[in-house]
């Protein structure tokens, strides 16, 4: 199987996964996690959550590129690259907020209302994809593709931070499946199509 048509059977599989949630469970997890009351969970995922702010992220790789840029050449390159994933992957999920303009949990829990209202901008209104999971997923991705050494634990950290979205009540759960998936494509496209030449030097990519 090629790597294009894998990626394009995974994306099938992510939709198909994020429509049956939609459907059938978004709605029932985001009331149970309203419901859940346990201080110190939600404490931890307060603070974990943080981690998938577009801000903090863009700000560190901006400042890890300037400082190695001369002395690190090929270092500077991989956090500019890590810098591309996470503006682009953010640039198409506010996209796609405003096209489609979901409805955030809060309005289910306030005001019983669930689904789309279309080109309408507010937080209320820009529930799909979740940002956060993009951005942790282009970050786990992109970590994983150039320090493979660490792959698991960068995904475990991108995992958790798109669990905090649900458990926090911040978005569905088909909300971060496809916020995750446009991280994952942006991260190995960008990858494949601009800066494989550019790291071929680095001996197993870390």
């Amino acid at each position: 199987m090629s790597e294009n048509t894998s990626m394009i059977r995974t994306s099938l599989i992510v939709f198909l996964c994020a429509a049956f949630s939609f459907f059938y469970i978004d709605q029932v997890l985001a009331l149970y996690f309203h419901n859940f009351h346990n201080s110190w969970v939600i404490a931890i995922f307060n603070y974990i959550t943080k981690l998938g702010d577009s801000l903090y992220s863009l700000a560190l790789l901006s400042i890890l590129f300037l400082l190695y840029r001369r002395q690190k050449p090929l270092f500077s390159q991989k956090m500019l690259y890590l810098f591309a994933t996470v503006v682009l992957s953010g640039l198409i999920v506010d996209v796609i907020k405003i096209i489609v303009s979901r409805l955030r949990p809060n309005m289910l829990f306030e005001h019983d209302m669930y689904g789309f209202v279309w080109f309408k901008l507010g937080y209320e209104f820009n529930s799909l994809p979740s940002g956060h999971s993009a951005t942790a997923f282009a970050l786990s991705i992109g970590l994983s593709l150039l320090f493979p050494r660490y792959k698991y634990l960068y995904i475990l950290i991108g995992l958790l931070v798109v669990m905090s979205r649900v458990i926090l009540t911040c978005h569905y759960l088909s909300d971060i499946l496809l916020g995750s998936l446009f991280g994952w494509l942006t991260a190995l496209i960008i990858y494949r199509k601009y800066f494989t030449r550019s790291l071929i030097q680095c001996p197993a990519m870390s």
